[in-house]
């Protein structure tokens, strides 16, 4: 059976995320104008937005599980890039779950919210959230040129020419000959911070 490549799995993910900032954009601004006749459109809007986001986090959430419990490498399972995004999406679920109940709480005639639970629910897991990425995106450094290691499609940097599982009688599985600086497009590969992080999943990279 084919493995699905990774990298089309982020591509899914960026999609559901665009779908999701589509959403929200057009239902803040149809919500923003109570004049106009699209009102309950836009609160239709942001439920589907706040969903797609809530199935966004958990898939990204449970995708991380995954990488770092099916790995057989021990600096894999420690890797900062994964260790932030097990740390972070909790938070961010928590914040998820209560920005789609208050989705649905509110309609036309209920537009408000509760200021402390929406301090509390909302804008502190989005502040924590947001100093964690930026302290991890700091403290992730660049993969060093010359341990020749190799940048796989899991973003693992393995020695050259061993795989990451060994075969059943302990031979080491050749890998792809790329080396760990360049990606496909000739660039300098390196861990990024949250910031380059977000541009790249808006252009898909």
């Amino acid at each position: 059976m084919a493995r699905i490549p990774i990298s089309r799995i982020f591509r899914l993910f960026n999609l559901l995320f665009l779908a999701g900032f589509i959403c929200g954009i057009i239902a803040g601004v149809w919500i923003g104008n109570p004049s106009n006749g699209d009102l309950n459109t836009g609160y239709n809007l942001r439920r589907a937005a706040d969903i797609l986001f809530l199935i966004s986090v958990l898939a990204i959430l449970l995708f991380a599980i995954f990488l770092c419990t099916t790995t057989s490498s021990a600096a894999a399972r420690r890797d900062l890039a994964i260790t932030q995004v097990i740390i972070v999406t909790p938070i961010m679920l928590v914040r998820i779950v209560y920005a789609v109940v208050q989705a649905f709480l509110n309609n036309p005639s209920n537009p408000n919210h509760n200021t402390w639970v929406y301090f509390g629910l909302l804008l502190i897991p989005d502040f924590v959230s947001v100093a964690l990425y930026t302290v991890f995106g700091y403290v992730i450094s660049r993969i060093p040129k010359e341990e020749g290691a190799l940048q796989l499609e899991s973003g693992y940097a393995l020695k050259e020419g061993v795989g990451p599982n060994p075969g059943a009688g302990g031979d080491e599985q050749p890998t792809y000959q790329q080396p760990a600086q360049n990606n496909r497009r000739g660039r300098r590969t390196r861990r990024r911070g949250p910031i380059l992080m977000l541009i790249g999943a808006i252009r898909g990279e």
